[in-house]
C-alpha cells in the first residue's frame, strides 16, 4: 500500500488593495451605509446624500464618466481592465 503525501504549503496572507471597480464599490457602500447612519443619528436630510451615491451609479454606468474612479486613479490605485464603475 502506498501512501501519497504533499508537502505542506504554508498560507501567505497578503494584502493588496483592490482595484479601481472594487474600491469604487467600497467608496459607494461606505457612502451609503454612512447616509443612512447620520440620518438615522441627526436629520433625515442626509438621505440626499444616499440619493446623490445612487445617481452617481447610474449616470457612470450611462456615460463611462466616473469621478471616484478619476480620483482614484490620480491618487495610484491600480487599474484592472475595467471601463466603467
Amino acid at each position: 500500500m502506498t501512501t501519497h503525501t504533499t508537502p505542506a504549503r504554508s498560507l501567505q496572507l497578503t494584502f493588496r488593495p483592490p482595484p479601481i471597480e472594487g474600491a469604487v464599490r467600497v467608496i459607494a457602500g461606505t457612502f451609503v451605509l454612512l447616509s443612512l447612519a447620520l440620518a438615522q443619528l441627526t436629520s433625515p436630510w442626509w438621505l440626499l446624500l444616499a440619493v446623490f451615491v445612487g445617481l452617481n451609479l447610474v449616470q457612470s454606468s450611462f456615460t463611462g464618466l466616473c469621478p471616484a474612479e478619476l480620483l482614484l486613479r490620480s491618487l495610484g490605485v491600480r487599474h484592472e481592465a475595467t471601463k466603467e464603475c
